[in-house]
């Protein structure tokens, strides 16, 4: 298979993904091609968890993955292992580049391409974790649901903390001097017994903004 060939199956494979609802775009098969580069096709395992690390970014989108990679390149692996003179050559990066014009035009759903700011970053993290450093405010409607989802699932323990006051403790850290003198009267005073004593511990008291212009309604509206 020459390298023109395979690029065109590495574009075709994400116009497929792309179709089926992954997010990619574009640069994703130039990013595929840099995998194919780094991992080799000699391994079927390591080529498809390569794919998959570049274009898959929730768990949901696996099983479209999966059938996209064994309809595209499941024949085309297979040929690795065939007679010593029949080889595939790793696509180059420029080859790839040369045809994204044909896939930057794929439609998608209704046939408006999503715009860059909208499309979600490909990579290896996990969706949740990404979405954990998106601003409220520029989530997708698909976002914030799934934000709300992550948020529902959280449980909120309020951190007990530390008063100034300090009280008896066996096992302490600072003496108690009051309780150690008041023991020199008993009848064990001859032996000086140490008390200790420690902070008490207490509540962390409970801090409520209340944002009266507005501004901050659909930040608070996540957690209601």
């Amino acid at each position: 298979m020459t390298d023109t060939a395979f690029a065109n199956n590495l574009i075709h494979f994400v116009r497929y993904l792309r179709a089926r609802g992954l997010s990619v775009g574009p640069s994703t098969a130039q990013d595929l091609a840099a995998a194919t580069a780094a991992v080799g096709l000699i391994d079927r395992d390591d080529t498809y968890h390569a794919y998959r690390a570049v274009t898959v970014v929730r768990p949901s989108e696996i099983p479209a993955f999966d059938e996209a990679f064994a309809l595209f390149f499941g024949t085309a692996l297979a040929e690795i292992h065939s007679p010593p003179d029949v080889r595939i050559s790793t696509p180059k990066a420029e080859t790839v580049a040369a045809s994204l014009p044909t896939l930057s035009s794929v439609d998608v759903g209704a046939g408006e391409a999503d715009s860059e700011e909208e499309r979600v970053e490909v990579g290896v993290g996990s969706y949740s974790e990404r979405l954990a450093r998106r601003d409220f405010g520029t989530l997708t409607a698909a976002e914030a649901e799934e934000v709300r989802r992550l948020i529902s699932r959280m449980m909120w323990r309020p951190a007990d903390t530390v008063s100034r006051r300090w009280v008896s403790d066996r096992h302490g850290s600072r003496p108690h001097l009051r309780n150690t003198f008041r023991n020199l009267t008993g009848p064990d005073g001859d032996l000086i017994p140490l008390e200790m004593s420690s902070r008490s511990p207490r509540r962390r008291p409970l801090i409520i903004l209340a944002d009266i212009s507005g501004s901050m309604e659909l930040y608070a509206e996540m957690f209601l």
